[in-house]
Order: structure tokens, then C-alpha cells, then sequence
């Protein structure tokens, strides 16, 4: 497999990951209310899991240092510039040096715990829209600027353009479907719950100040 499929293969994995992790846990605050009482600590551990993956996979397409085999978007600046693309080239060296430099300061944000700390633990004391702000919006930025970048390259050299951010799947195996789920089952609990309390005779305004 040459470089540029094993990048493609790269940056739609992390497309792949990013919209499901979308799907799931950067929709609005009911959504992100529902996760927490659905199982707190296993959705906190899996959005930190799914995080860690992304941002895996955006390291990889931005790390330079020495090793056996490099696979990062650079390499396709080197290949261009070899195939005598040159202007291509350095098109593609200055969309890369921004992405790098914005993949940095996103890693170094995530080192620093800003995104590290935001589980759902934080997330359900915290302003949706702050948590976009924060964690969501600077992933969403810098796939945008890779997606553009592999198309950049496409583009020049005749190669059908591929769609990163227009990932589809089976309904199934989407992020959705979870939360339609978890809703169906929260209904039925709660309705199971009002009848408990109607057959005991009991309102549910009296079993709330019961537990109070």
C-alpha cells in the first residue's frame, strides 16, 4: 500500500471515529444527561477511550520524528515534489506547517488536561455550549483542515476526491442508535416506575418527597 492510501486509510479512520464519538456524546445537554444516568462511568471511560483514538490518529498524521516507516501528511509534500509537482508541493508544505502547528496547540491542550478532564462527571455541571467551545470545536477544525488538505492533493493529481466528513454507515452500527436506545429504555423505566407507585397508591409528587 503506498503512502498516500495508508493516509487516506488514516484520516478516515479518524473521520470515523470522530463522527460516532459525535454522535454519541457531542449532541446537546438532554443527550449528555441521558449518558450519565444510563451509566456514568462507563460512558465517561468510553468518551475519554474515543478521545485518546482521535487524537492517536491525529498525532500520527502530524508526528515527523524518526522511526521505520513515517506516515505523516507530509509525506506527501516529499512525493509531490519528487514527481516534480512543485508548486503543488509547496501549496501542500504551507496547508501542512498550519496543521501542525494547530495539532499542537490541540494535543498540548489534551496533555494539559483541559479535554482530559471534561468527562461527564464535569460535563453535566458545565454549559454545553463551553464544551463545545473547548474540547469539540478544535478536533472539528483541525479534521476539517486535514480533510482539505488530502483533497488538495486529490485534486491536483486527478484522483477522486474522497468525502472524510461524509462517512456513512449502517443505521446500526451509528452512534444514534445508541441514544434512541437509551431513550426508549428510560421511557419504559420510568412508565414501569408510575405504575409501581399507582398500585401502591402512591402519586409521584408524594414518592419524590419521600425521597427527599
Amino acid at each position: 500500500m503506498d503512502i498516500y492510501k495508508k493516509l487516506k486509510t488514516e484520516v478516515l479512520h479518524a473521520n470515523f471515529m470522530w463522527i460516532t464519538f459525535r454522535d454519541v456524546f457531542a449532541v446537546d445537554e438532554p443527550t449528555t444527561e441521558l449518558l450519565a444516568n444510563s451509566g456514568i462511568n462507563f460512558f465517561s471511560t468510553t468518551q475519554n477511550l474515543f478521545l485518546k483514538d482521535i487524537l492517536s490518529s491525529l498525532f500520527k498524521l502530524t508526528d515527523t520524528s524518526p522511526k521505520k516507516e513515517s506516515q505523516d501528511l507530509e509525506q506527501l509534500v516529499f512525493l509531490a515534489r519528487q514527481s516534480g509537482h512543485h508548486e503543488l508541493g509547496e501549496r501542500l508544505d504551507q496547508r501542512y506547517q498550519h496543521i501542525a502547528s494547530v495539532c499542537s496547540e490541540t494535543l498540548m491542550s489534551f496533555a494539559e488536561g483541559r479535554i482530559a478532564h471534561i468527562d461527564m462527571k464535569h460535563a453535566i455541571n458545565q454549559e454545553h455550549s463551553d464544551l463545545l467551545e473547548s474540547v469539540y470545536l478544535p478536533i472539528e477544525t483541525l479534521l476539517g483542515l486535514i480533510n482539505d488538505y488530502m483533497n488538495a492533493y486529490e485534486s491536483a493529481l486527478h484522483i477522486p476526491h474522497t468525502s472524510y466528513d461524509a462517512i456513512f454507515c449502517n443505521p446500526k452500527y451509528c452512534g444514534d442508535m445508541l441514544i434512541r436506545s437509551l431513550k426508549i429504555a428510560r421511557a419504559a423505566e420510568h412508565t414501569l416506575e408510575e405504575d409501581r407507585l399507582d398500585a401502591m397508591g402512591v402519586s409521584e409528587h408524594e414518592a419524590m418527597a419521600i425521597k427527599l
